[in-house]
């Protein structure tokens, strides 16, 4: 009897492609992703985040509905015999907003304290206390109705704008390690035949059956077969290596060709790639981030709001004890910083959607803070600024006839492989000839007789191993008719569409640099797109990459680095802010602050200007709190806070500040062309 069974996948942790594999050998299903049932990777942190503002709200609304007596009636409702009542209901439901939806932000504060910081959370918890702990005195003391409205707003408000920034965060993984690139399992050779074994279980002298397009799991050997590696995305050289039997292959080399038979040599664990993280900036779980803005202002806002807190109650004292003790607790009210608290999330949280939408995809709010602070930008080459998926194919020496031409593509035209699909659309020949005996040899190419006449295309050892005077380019093909050589094809990189535009809108506002694993080959072409002032760095190992970046960083730079292999992961880490280039969002991409759709390369200098637009807008919102706290200081220092005044107060500045920051960071993404 067949068992029926469930299989769950962490999305985060193997990607559906890799659980397409795994089934396909073992023989299980059907599959679920977490990530169909459950898109979010914090899902339950939402939900209790999205409770507690429900909870903020539900209470606002109905204790403002139990204040409109008091607002409009004034002292003629404080002897009404419901107005007791709605009092003490006001005081009930705002226990449950101070003990469990305000809870966070005492955590926060504490937390902060007791590292000697002031987070913007302090001066926040601080308001809410005394604007809490006032409500309740008026309530319990029967002389008056407190705050409570306000204070369920302004916690409502404040959930409101966390759970927006945190509901902008749940599309993608942005830590990853090596393990991340790797199928789940690989066929390992037994006497009994092929057998599906997870990588991780792999041991020095295993066999493993790697077929056209697999990953190397772990250093080995080529024990079978005819290996032609890519090993574009560990080290970064693009052009494919020839690997013979008994040679050494190294983990995260990809075979182009037909099956080989690889004799594993070093635990997946101990092999090459794993030496990409060894790196000190991969230690910590969680690099840290620049404080951001509100952070360093809250520290001085605190300390001017004590103080004046302070002068007020010692104004007060020395004429009225009763009005010195409102002045305090007023002035400790209305600075609450709740508007400068609110801008922030409002608005990078609505610049992180904008971008979003235009294949821009930020791990963090602070990432797009230090997008605003880069000077210096570092390109990769192979992936990034070269579309890998795209070959420009170049004729050397004499140009094809048209009658070469034509026999070049209905040769080509028969293979599926992606280079000779980029063949035939370079010869532009649509009127293609019948090829009779056929023939593919995975690695080394093609042959096939047409119109009577012997054709062949790939390798110098495949098209014409017995002549010497034949000059083959760098990733250069040869292309025969009839045994005679009749052109020579030379593969070179295609550079993503608008590139140099995108480099001359950067070149007056940053220092550029170009590193990549490959060779100098491309340099020339390069330099054509990139200004006198560039700097290349060709031949860099992975490490020598993030080394380049730490001494930028040394030297005080801020520093974007733009890259999309395993060979740039520790660059990305290290950088200031590391974009990963990846042809599309779902796609494994290495350890970084943001992924950018390789299609969008060509909305960097967009996106540069934006994150500085989104900086301002901060400010302004920033100044526009300032502007109210003042209003409302100055009724609070005088000793005028009325009820109905901090009713109005309070929540108009918040949601005046909301929408001030969602309207004009969108109006900024449109400037930008971003939206």
């Amino acid at each position: 009897m067949r068992r029926r069974g469930v299989l769950l996948f962490d999305h985060n942790q193997i990607s559906l492609r890799q659980v397409a594999e795994l089934l396909e050998r073992i023989g299980y299903g059907p599959a679920i992703s977490l990530a169909e049932k459950d898109p979010h990777s914090t899902s339950k942190l939402n939900r209790a985040l999205l409770i507690k503002t429900g909870v903020a709200g539900f209470a606002a609304v109905n204790i403002m509905l139990f204040s409109l007596p008091s607002y409009f009636a004034g002292e003629v409702d404080a002897h009404t015999t419901l107005s007791p009542l709605f009092r003490w209901a006001s005081l009930a439901l705002s226990l449950p907003v101070l003990l469990y939806s305000a809870s966070e932000y005492f955590k926060s504060a504490l937390t902060g304290l007791r590292r000697r910081l002031i987070n913007i959370d302090v001066p926040i918890a601080l308001g809410m206390l005394v604007l809490f702990s006032r409500s309740a005195y008026e309530v319990v003391a029967g002389s008056g109705a407190g705050y409570f409205d306000s204070f369920a707003g302004l916690v409502f408000f404040l959930l409101l704008g966390r759970y927006f920034k945190q509901k902008t965060f749940h599309r993608l993984s942005f830590d990853r390690d090596f393990k991340s690139y790797f199928p789940a399992a690989v066929l390992r050779l037994t006497g009994a035949g092929e057998e599906s074994t997870p990588i991780g279980k792999l041991s020095v002298g295993d066999r493993v059956l790697i077929r056209n397009q697999e990953l190397i799991p772990a250093d080995a050997r080529l024990a079978k077969g005819n290996a032609s590696i890519d090993y574009s995305f560990v080290t970064g050289e693009s052009a494919p290596v020839e690997v013979a039997n008994g040679e050494k292959l190294l983990a995260g080399g990809r075979q182009l060709g037909g099956a080989i038979v690889i004799e594993v040599t070093k635990q997946v664990s101990e092999s090459y790639l794993t030496g990409l993280w060894s790196s000190a900036v991969f230690g910590a779980h969680e690099r840290s981030q620049i404080t951001n803005l509100a952070n360093r202002v809250s520290k001085y806002f605190t300390a001017a709001v004590l103080a004046l807190a302070a002068v007020a109650g010692a104004y007060w004292l020395t004429t009225d004890a009763g009005k010195a003790a409102d002045a305090v607790t007023a002035v400790l009210i209305v600075a609450c910083p709740c508007a400068l608290a609110l801008s922030s999330p409002f608005t990078l949280g609505t610049g992180l959607r904008l971008l979003a939408n235009r294949g821009f995809f930020l791990k963090s709010d602070a990432a797009l803070e230090s997008l605003a602070q880069i000077d210096s930008i570092v390109f990769d080459k192979t992936g990034t600024l070269a579309d890998s998926r795209k070959t420009d194919i170049k004729v050397v020496g004499d140009t094809l006839s048209a009658r070469e031409r034509q026999l070049l593509a209905s040769l080509a035209h028969q293979s599926v492989h992606p280079l000779s699909r980029q063949i035939v659309a370079a010869m532009g020949e649509s009127d293609v000839l019948a090829v009779s005996d056929f023939h593919e040899e995975l690695g080394l190419g093609t042959s096939g007789v047409i119109d009577g006449h012997q054709v062949r295309l790939g390798r110098r050892g495949w098209v014409a191993p017995d002549i010497d005077n034949v000059e083959v380019p760098e990733r250069g093909v040869l292309f025969s008719v009839d045994g005679k050589v009749a052109g020579t094809l030379q593969l070179q990189d295609s550079y993503r569409e608008g590139l140099t535009e995108t480099v001359e809108q950067l070149a007056g506002h940053y220092s550029l640099a170009v590193i990549s694993g490959d060779t100098e080959r491309e340099q020339e072409r390069l330099s054509k797109i990139f200004n006198d002032d560039i700097t290349f760095a060709f031949r860099q190992s992975p490490h020598e990459k993030l080394s380049f970046i730490e001494r930028l960083i040394e030297k005080g730079r801020k520093v974007l680095m733009v890259g999309d292999g395993l060979n740039d992961a520790g660059a990305l880490r290290a950088a200031t802010v590391g974009v990963a280039v990846a042809e599309d969002e779902a796609a494994f991409a290495p350890a970084s602050d943001a992924i950018l759709e390789g299609t969008r390369l060509r909305n960097l200098p967009r996106i540069l200007s934006f994150a500085h637009s989104c900086r301002a807008v901060i400010i302004l919102s920033f100044a526009f709190s300032f502007i109210y706290n003042l209003i409302g200081l100055s009724f609070a220092v005088a000793g005028k806070l009325s009820p109905l005044l901090s009713a109005i107060l309070m929540p108009t500045s918040s949601i005046t500040v909301v929408a001030f920051a969602v309207l004009m960071t969108r109006w900024q993404a449109r400037r930008a062309g971003l939206a």
